[in-house]
């Protein structure tokens, strides 16, 4: 599906790819916040899988035919995300005692640490994928690390060099990419003369917009086939959760019970998540949706005591499944409970899908380029 406002100057291409669905986004700056002239979601299909990144272009190419005067060069920035099936983010904290703890922390022994915390990370985090996924371990690749927060007995410092001490704590967010795909950015990049696109993971996205917003807690991204669960707290993730169980679920649950294909199931989800069926209907599905609901909130509590810190603090839905009421119901008889639309994520104006959490995902993107 496609629509289109009006078109402006500075441009942002928005890329989202999950594992059923691409959404995409082409977005203007303006003085208000950002309009969006031109967004889609289409369902990815086989000839997707064989060549994934240079279909996302053609799609959006077939979308819009004169999309070409408006990229490339024209184009500010171009962002791209993926399911947590291919895209992973993790927290891991390192300890390194010092010999010395009266001297001063040299620019040298800080990139010593710096550079046996990546190493440790990538190590660590690919045994971890390569046992979870089943994928070999060479198969993933160390895409990014940021360090968020330094420790030197107990205290939090903004850097190493210069401080004494006996411990260091290094608290780092790694993200990895399938070496498949990276492989496959440059070369749509390649093809089509564009710009590399960023890469951002929504955890990254999600630090960056718990600092500015003051928003802290447990996000939980339920995809089609995926539900991803971030803790953040003050700018800093405290962990990434992944489940391969997604909205898909609540589909298939309608495809046996109304005898549906999974296009007209989603559909008919979509109906019932706003409200649009009837008493009847609507007391049958959520008769049918309910028990499942449960699985995901005990599992999304679970999540939730892994931190102490968190809690206190509320639980944010987005994503296509942010919308079964049952979750929310269920979610809220913990703990505070709010579906996180796009208008409350970035500023957008003059577009339909403003309170579509869908959609979040995709706007959270902006905050991964600030």
């Amino acid at each position: 599906m496609l629509q289109k406002g009006r078109l402006s100057k500075e441009r942002v291409l928005l890329i989202d790819v999950g594992d059923v669905y691409l959404k995409f986004a082409f977005c203007e700056k303006e003085e208000r916040g950002y309009r969006v002239v031109l967004w889609g979601s289409e369902e990815l299909n086989v000839i997707f899988w064989r060549r994934p990144l240079q279909t996302v272009w053609e799609v959006i190419e077939r979308s819009y035919g004169s999309w070409g005067k408006y990229s490339g060069s024209n184009l500010s920035k171009m962002v791209i995300s993926f399911s947590p099936s291919v895209f992973k983010a993790r927290v891991r904290e390192f300890v390194f005692s010092r010999k010395d703890s009266k001297s001063a922390i040299s620019r040298e022994e800080e990139n010593g640490f710096l550079s046996r915390v990546k190493e440790m990370l990538q190590h660590d985090v690919l045994d971890e994928l390569s046992k979870s996924s089943g994928i070999r371990e060479g198969e993933f690749m160390l895409k990014k690390i940021e360090t968020m927060k330094f420790l030197i007995d107990g205290y939090e410092v903004p850097k190493l060099c210069g401080f004494e001490g006996r411990e260091v704590r290094c608290f780092v967010l790694g993200t990895f990419l399938l070496r498949l795909y990276s492989t496959m950015l440059e070369s749509m990049a390649r093809e089509k003369k564009l710009q590399l696109p960023m890469l951002i993971h929504e955890a990254e996205a999600l630090r960056v917009f718990s600092t500015l917003k003051g928003k802290n807690g447990i996000f939980i991204d339920m995809g089609d086939s995926m539900t991803q669960g971030i803790g953040v707290k003050n700018g800093e993730v405290l962990f990434v959760k992944e489940h391969r169980k997604g909205g898909d679920v609540f589909t298939h649950q309608l495809e046996q019970m109304l005898g549906m294909n999974a296009e007209s199931a989603r559909e008919f989800k979509k109906k019932y998540s706003r409200g649009q069926l009837s008493e009847d209907l609507r007391k049958r599905v959520s008769q049918l949706f309910l028990p499942e609901a449960r699985n995901f909130g005990i599992m999304i509590e679970e999540w939730a005591q892994v931190c102490p810190s968190l809690l206190s603090e509320p639980f944010f839905l987005l994503g296509g499944g942010a919308q079964i009421p049952e979750l929310k119901e269920f979610l809220a008889e913990k703990r505070d409970t709010e579906i996180l639309a796009p208008q409350d994520v970035q500023n957008v104006f003059s577009w339909n899908c403003s309170l579509d959490p869908q959609y979040t995902p995709l706007m959270l993107q902006f905050y991964g380029i600030q």
